[in-house]
């Protein structure tokens, strides 16, 4: 009698993986399209990133080295 208890319990969970597995499939799609947008969205964000970047370094005025005096050593 123990084993039987042993092969419900066996067809149960693997019953219970095939209708996981079946549902996690069934949802591949849809992921798959939310996984697209989220990438498409996280491009245009560092695109806009390294746009606003480039704009600030060509704002901001070049270093003048040359006319600063370094202190002198006494």
């Amino acid at each position: 009698m123990e084993t039987v208890g042993w092969a419900t319990a066996t067809v149960a969970v693997l019953g219970g993986v095939v209708l996981v597995a079946g549902y996690i499939l069934d949802q591949i799609p849809t992921l798959s399209a939310k996984a697209e947008r989220a990438i498409t969205a996280m491009r245009r964000v560092r695109a806009a990133w390294r746009d606003s970047e480039e704009v600030r370094q060509r704002e901001l005025p070049a270093p003048e080295n040359d006319k600063l005096e370094r202190p002198r050593s006494r």
